[in-house]
């Protein structure tokens, strides 16, 4: 199996069990709980929880953890959020903003996986030898397009964290 994959198998592995224990949760409720019934509120609370441990999963990186696990938990937590989310709003969304942050979400995950796309492609793109130092040119051009969708999925993060603790507050508030 793919590194790529990887992630995504155990995501909706994760994901399906959370289904269907929501399901089996909520069997004696006619219809399906709003997002402001204590299991909304759950799935909600382990929704933002997993997009904060997805964007902490960057400071593995520091503490010495190999790459491939922050990465895979990077990954795994970034597509897990999607679900818990979808499993917290049942695609109603009360407000502006919690539909802005959820259209957020959507975002950063698609742009984290254009960016680990384009680290894979940078990688295999490099030469098995080479006898100068200076980078080939179409390698050097996967880099900064790989840099630039990098820096849109982490001004994207920003955002969503940001309208995400706004949903949560005024959530609070009203």
């Amino acid at each position: 199996m793919s590194a790529f994959r990887r992630p995504a198998v155990l995501a909706l592995f994760v994901g399906i069990i959370l289904t269907g224990y929501f399901y089996f949760a909520t069997a004696h409720v006619s219809g399906l709980p709003t997002a402001r019934t204590p299991y909304g509120r759950l799935f909600g609370l382990l929704g933002f929880a997993t997009i904060v441990g997805s964007s902490l999963s960057r400071l593995w990186e520091q503490a010495g953890a190999p790459p491939a696990m922050w990465g895979t938990w990077h990954n795994v937590l970034g597509l897990l959020s999607v679900w818990l989310i979808l499993l917290h709003s049942h695609l109603h969304f009360g407000s502006r903003l919690a539909l802005l942050a959820f259209l957020l979400l959507i975002l950063v995950v698609a742009s984290g996986a254009v960016t680990s796309w384009l680290s894979r492609s940078s990688v295999s793109a490099l030469p098995r030898f080479r006898p100068t130092r200076a980078p080939a040119p179409l390698t050097a051009q996967a880099h900064v397009r790989r840099e630039w969708w990098l820096l849109f999925h982490l001004v994207l993060t920003v955002g969503l964290l940001t309208f995400s603790l706004f949903h949560i507050l005024t959530t609070l508030y009203y």
